[in-house]
């Protein structure tokens, strides 16, 4: 009883891996074999997007901040 369990432990243990790796092939073939570019250049293309930093929407909205304090002291000099 014992043994058979282990045997399916094994078993699932070994599927598991063989899909994952499986899936890891797939991604990474079809993430290279969209372009004519070589293995390689394809590689550091898609690391290169992925590790670029993001549009951060606190900056914009820091930015619009400053504008209307900015505006805000135009006017204030402007009234007096």
């Amino acid at each position: 009883m014992e043994s058979n369990r282990a045997l399916l432990f094994v078993l699932i243990l070994i599927g598991t891996i063989a899909g994952a790796n499986l899936i890891m092939y797939v991604l990474v073939r079809s993430a290279t074999k969209s372009s004519g570019k070589k293995f390689l250049e394809s590689m550091g293309d898609w690391i290169a997007t992925s590790t670029r930093q993001k549009d951060n929407p606190t900056d914009e909205l820091r930015r619009r901040m400053e504008e209307l304090q900015k505006d805000r002291k135009d006017h204030a000099g402007d009234s007096e």
